[in-house]
């Protein structure tokens, strides 16, 4: 290992350790002491070898630079560190909230901030009532009272603490992953990516939902697979042309798969800068209270990766207009579709899509024409994901 990357890992360490100590509040104290203060140590020790680096400055400003500057959160890991060594600790706040979710737009949830933690049981039930009163019954059937304890640091009062960090540690390493390739060398497997970090148990306890269809309570979790380097194409899929653009080759991918297969699981397919996957993710929602948490959820790991682009693969059934006072999963199912959505940074979308026809046991894709974003509007879940990607254009 580099002086750097060991010092990388020694921050991967602190970072899961306050993913670990996030209920213990002194513990969890030190370690984001911990973390801020070892995570900046990262970019001067790469500095320390800067001989060895060809044309350091040059690196410097494309990996580092060019991604950092006007950074709100970046800046504030740099202050952060320098205001724990000379001043003390950060001033940290914990807090407990419930918030009415019926959509995929956060800005139209009703939320409570919960002073102690008794009183959580009767905040849960004003909302509930609130929504019941207040909301027709195709919306509430679909809707759910979340649930999040979060820490939050004077200095950045607009983001949540943990998630904040894992978002720093992510492009300390990247910046890292992106040295190791300019010197011919392979970042240590042994140093955690950031979504890994993310994906802890703490999430679990941090944020957790009760939904209005069941009054049960629920937590997202999220199943990790290691990729299996063994497998290679199988032979309907092997003459795709990978050279054309994402969107291109994503869409013909599907559309072969769904072939093959007669269906087409839920994927999403998040892209870096370079075009290579950071992240792919499937699915299965129960109901639509899933779709929500998915997609916001889904927003917050755009930001720590900074993503360039996003693939959405999916089948949907066309359903009649329900109404705002029939559940949508009531409504009248009147066909299906294959749909490939890709949205990046800069604001670009582009959308193909097909009609699905099923005789017996034969499946074919028709392409609809006629299902174009300016016909059907742009898709409500794939609103946070638009709104995630002009964040990072403005940091």
């Amino acid at each position: 290992m580099q002086r750097w990357e060991r010092r990388l890992s020694d921050a991967a360490h602190a970072l899961t350790n306050c993913g670990e100590t996030y209920f213990e509040p002194d513990l969890f104290r030190r370690n984001v002491n911990q973390f801020l203060t070892i995570i900046r140590t990262v970019t001067f020790l790469i500095a320390k070898d800067k001989a060895n680096i060809p044309d350091y400055e040059k690196w410097l400003s494309s990996a580092i630079g060019k991604y950092w500057s006007g950074d709100e959160v970046m800046l504030w890991a740099k202050e952060s560190r320098n205001y724990i060594e000379k001043e003390g600790d950060l001033e940290l706040f914990s807090s407990l909230s419930v918030a009415l979710v019926y959509s995929y737009f956060t800005e139209n949830d009703a939320s409570i901030e919960i002073g102690r933690s008794e009183l959580l049981s009767g905040g849960i039930k004003k909302l509930m009532r609130l929504a019941e009163a207040e909301l027709p019954h195709g919306v509430s059937a679909a809707a759910a009272v979340k649930i999040e304890r979060r820490w939050v640091a004077n200095t950045l009062p607009n983001y949540e603490l943990l998630q904040s960090m894992i978002y720093v540690y992510s492009r300390y390493r990247q910046a890292c992953a992106d040295l190791a390739e300019y010197l011919g060398i392979i970042l240590s497997t042994t140093i955690p990516t950031a979504e890994s970090i993310g994906e802890g148990e703490v999430h679990q306890r941090r944020v957790s939902y009760v939904k209005f269809s069941d009054k049960a309570s629920y937590s997202k979790l999220t199943h990790r697979v290691e990729i299996d380097r063994t497998i290679t194409p199988p032979i309907w899929l092997k003459d795709v042309d990978r050279t054309r653009p994402n969107f291109e080759v994503y869409a013909e991918m599907a559309e072969r798969t769904f072939l093959h297969f007669g269906n087409h699981l839920a994927m999403v397919f998040v892209f870096s800068e370079n075009g290579t996957i950071l992240q792919h993710l499937a699915f299965t929602p129960f109901d639509q209270v899933d779709k929500f948490i998915f997609w916001r959820d889904l927003a917050e790991r755009i930001l720590y990766l900074r993503a360039e682009s996003l693939i959405f693969v999916s089948e949907s059934w066309v359903r009649k207009d329900p109404g705002l006072l029939t559940p949508i999963a009531q409504a009248e199912i009147l066909g299906e579709m294959l749909h490939v959505h890709e949205i990046k940074r800069t604001g670009e979308v582009s959308h193909k899509a097909w009609d699905i026809e099923r005789v017996g046991d034969q499946v074919s894709l028709a392409i609809n024409d006629n299902d174009s974003l300016e016909a059907s509007g742009f898709p409500n879940y794939l609103v946070p994901i638009r709104e995630a990607f002009t964040r990072i254009h403005k940091r």
